[in-house]
C-alpha cells in the first residue's frame, strides 16, 4: 500500500482520515505542528504509521513531510490561511495533493497560481474533495454529460444536526470575496452583510424549505464551470441548518460546535436545466458529514496513488474523477442510503423561487 500523508492529523477531520487510511492498510504519515499530539494520534492507529512534525511556516519541514508520501490529504483550515504552503510542498516533492476546503476564492486562486507548477511536476492537486462540493460536482458531471450547454446548474443542501468543528467555525469567520458564476462567467463580488432567503423544493419528504440563496460556503461556482458549460451556477442551503447559531447571519459563535447527540442528516440535490429539459438527481444520508468527507478524500487518494487520474494540474473533483468509478463507489457506502435518485422534467419546470 502507498504512503499517504495527513496534514492536520490531530484535528477532527484529520483523525477520521488517518483512521480510515490505517484501517484500509495504508502506511500513514501524520503531519502537523505538534509532535506530541501527533504521537498521541499515532498510538490509536496501526503500526504502519509515522509522525513527521512540520509547522505551516517551516517550508523545509513541510517538504520533508510531502516527500514521504505518494499523496497528501490536507485537513488543516482555514485553507485561505494555511493551504498554500502545503500545496507548494507537495508540488515541489512531486506528490499528489487533496484538501477539504469550502472556500471558493482560495480554490480559484489555487487554480490560477499553481496549475502550471503542478503540471510541470506531473502531480494532481484537487481542492474541495470533501462532503461539500465534491459530491455535487460529480453528480453535475454525470447529469450534464449528454448536453452541450446548460442554462443553469443549481445545487441545494439540506443539512440537519450539523455540529460545526472549530475549524469550520474559523473558516466561517473569514471574510473573503463572493465568487458567483452568472451570465456564463465567474464574477467576484464583495461580501454581503446579510444573507438573502428564498424557497427551494426538495424531494419528498423534505419538500419546500426556506433556504439561504447564493450560499457561498461551497466551491461549485468554481468547480462546475471547469467541466460543464452553463450560464449560471446557483447554490442553496436550508436556513434551518443554522437555526439558533447566528452563523447564517455572519455572527461568530461556537455555541453549536459539536454539541448535542442528534444524528446528522443530509440531502444534496442537483438540478441541471437545459433548453429541452430539466434533470434532477439527489442523494440522502445519515452520519457525520466530516467522517463522510474523510471517506471521500481517502477513496480519492487511493485512486491517485494507483495512477487512476491521467491529467496533471489543479483539477476540480469531477475533472479528476468524473469518468472514474468514484461516485458509484461512494454511493455504495453506508453514508449514502438509497443510492442516486434521478428525475427528468420538461424545461418549463420551476423548482426555486426567490
Amino acid at each position: 500500500m502507498a504512503s499517504i500523508g495527513v496534514y492536520g492529523a490531530t484535528g477532527y477531520t484529520g483523525r477520521f482520515v488517518a483512521a480510515q487510511l490505517a484501517a484500509r492498510g495504508h502506511h500513514v504519515v501524520l503531519g502537523g505542528r505538534d509532535a506530541v499530539r501527533l504521537r498521541d494520534v499515532a498510538t490509536t492507529l496501526s503500526d504502519q504509521c509515522e509522525v513527521q512534525a512540520a509547522r505551516i511556516d517551516d517550508d523545509a519541514a513541510l517538504l520533508r513531510f510531502a516527500q514521504r508520501c505518494a499523496v497528501v490529504i490536507n485537513c488543516a483550515g482555514p485553507f485561505s490561511e494555511y493551504g498554500r504552503p502545503v500545496v507548494v510542498a507537495a508540488i515541489t516533492a512531486g506528490t499528489h495533493y487533496l484538501d477539504h476546503t469550502s472556500q471558493a476564492a482560495y480554490l480559484h486562486q489555487l487554480m490560477r497560481e499553481q496549475d502550471t507548477a503542478a503540471r510541470r511536476s506531473g502531480v494532481v492537486v484537487i481542492g474541495a474533495m470533501s462532503f461539500f462540493t465534491s459530491l455535487a460536482d460529480l453528480i453535475v458531471y454525470r447529469l450534464a454529460t449528454e448536453q452541450a450547454s446548460l442554462r443553469k446548474v443549481a445545487v441545494a443542501y439540506a443539512v440537519e444536526g450539523w455540529r460545526m468543528t472549530p475549524g469550520s467555525l474559523a473558516t466561517g469567520a473569514v471574510k473573503t470575496e463572493r465568487l458567483v458564476h452568472r451570465d456564463g462567467a465567474l464574477q467576484v463580488l464583495a461580501p454581503r452583510a446579510r444573507v438573502t432567503l428564498g424557497e427551494y423544493v426538495f424531494p419528498p419528504p423534505i419538500g419546500v424549505q426556506q433556504v439561504i440563496t447564493e450560499y457561498t460556503a461551497t466551491c461549485e461556482s468554481v468547480t462546475v464551470p471547469r467541466h460543464t458549460v452553463t450560464d449560471a451556477v446557483e447554490v442553496y442551503m436550508t436556513a434551518a441548518t443554522f437555526a439558533g447559531s447566528g452563523l447564517a447571519l455572519g455572527v461568530r459563535s461556537a455555541s453549536e460546535a459539536l454539541d448535542g447527540d442528534a444524528p446528522m442528516r443530509f440531502t444534496i440535490v442537483v438540478d441541471v436545466q437545459g433548453d429541452a429539459d430539466q434533470r434532477r438527481a439527489w442523494v440522502s444520508g445519515v452520519g457525520d458529514i466530516y467522517e463522510l468527507g474523510a471517506l471521500i478524500s481517502v477513496r480519492a487518494a487511493e485512486r491517485l496513488s494507483a495512477g487512476k487520474v491521467s491529467a496533471a494540474g489543479v483539477l476540480s473533483p469531477a475533472e479528476a474523477f468524473g469518468e472514474s468509478d468514484l461516485l458509484d463507489a461512494l454511493l455504495r457506502t453506508d453514508f449514502l442510503r438509497g443510492g442516486l435518485h434521478q428525475e427528468r422534467h420538461d424545461a418549463n419546470s420551476n423548482r426555486s423561487t426567490q
